[in-house]
């Protein structure tokens, strides 16, 4: 094949995971539509006719959230209203029968 019929289609790149496999990542263009790729050496390869490597769609990595923060507003609630003079409360106001605060 000439220089003038190559045409590149992509590019990949060596990664490491975090818990150290390597890989590759990237992306193929073909008819104009660019796609996210990542390549994997084939673990299960047991004969020369099974491919040395597996290609699979990328899919992009949702962000982790952060995790809500913890709803308090009960606990303040019975705090208010335990340490409120108004009137005593007993255990029986919070299912705890037989305790004074």
């Amino acid at each position: 094949m000439n220089d003038e019929k190559k045409k590149d289609i992509g590019a990949l790149w060596n990664k490491r995971s975090t818990k150290g496999t390597e890989y590759l990542s990237g992306y193929v263009e073909i008819n104009g539509q660019k796609v996210s790729v990542v390549c994997f050496a084939n673990g299960h390869k047991k004969e020369a006719k099974h491919p040395d490597y597996k290609v699979y769609l990328s899919e992009p990595r949702e962000k982790q959230a952060a995790p809500p923060a913890a709803d308090t507003s009960a606990f303040d609630r019975v705090v208010d209203e335990v340490l409120t003079p108004e009137k005593p409360k007993t255990g029986d106001d919070y299912g705890l029968a037989g305790v004074t605060f």
